[in-house]
């Protein structure tokens, strides 16, 4: 058990984080996964002194770094879909990224809903932190159990049922996993991803012979 940021304690295994210097350093991070070619063109793509394009560069990294189960896509030729609930916070930066780049050689496409009525199927949903705590659990509630990557970064929402949540540590983008909820998405993570996230788990969830595993 470790400290967190907000001076409770979480079950953490491993951690690591992203400096807030540019885009390039989300793939230097993920070590041997982006190749030298793709860190050169994202540069140009994303402005790197703004948190929000570091969280952007790792969402379009998650996309290809997670496997999604079969039914996930409706099609060999289907889009992967990036959400965003709420006020978005990116500034155009999901919107570049989708313009020259494609996840698991599908084209991205950006969607925005004001309010989870408005929700239709998405891959990776971020949530905002203008959503109130209230939707944010219903959306858990709803979602924690499909194939749905739920991304948000209020306070310890991983640990209240979402896949992950970023958060900053002494001028560095982290982000934390909650495995149970991985396992529950029937969601994939490739290992060397997994190494750079703050672990966290439910000590009331039990594991059972039909988890599947975390990484591959």
């Amino acid at each position: 058990m470790t400290p967190n940021r907000h001076g409770g304690r979480r079950a953490t295994t491993r951690s690591a984080g992203l400096p807030r210097g540019g885009f390039w350093l989300v793939v230097v991070g993920l070590g041997v996964l982006v190749c030298w070619s793709s860190v050169a063109s994202a540069q140009v793509e994303i402005n790197p002194r703004h948190e929000y394009n570091v969280k952007a560069a790792y969402l379009y990294s998650f996309g290809r770094y997670v496997q999604w189960p079969r039914g996930a896509f409706a099609g060999p030729d289907s889009p992967f879909v990036l959400g965003v609930l709420g006020e978005d916070p990116f500034a155009g930066a999901l919107d570049r990224i989708a313009q020259t780049k494609r996840i698991q050689n599908r084209p991205i496409v950006v969607r925005r809903w004001k309010s989870l009525s408005e929700y239709e199927s998405c891959h990776i949903l971020f949530i905002s932190r203008t959503v109130s705590l209230e939707e944010q659990m219903e959306v858990i509630r709803r979602l924690g159990d499909r194939p749905v990557l739920l991304a948000g970064d209020a306070p310890d929402f991983a640990s209240r049922g979402g896949t992950l949540s970023f958060f900053v540590d002494v001028e560095t983008v982290r982000f934390e996993i909650n495995v149970n909820t991985v396992r529950r998405q029937r969601l994939t993570i490739n290992a060397k991803l997994l190494k750079l996230a703050a672990i966290v788990e439910d000590p009331n969830a039990k594991t059972t012979s039909q988890n599947r595993n975390l990484s591959q």
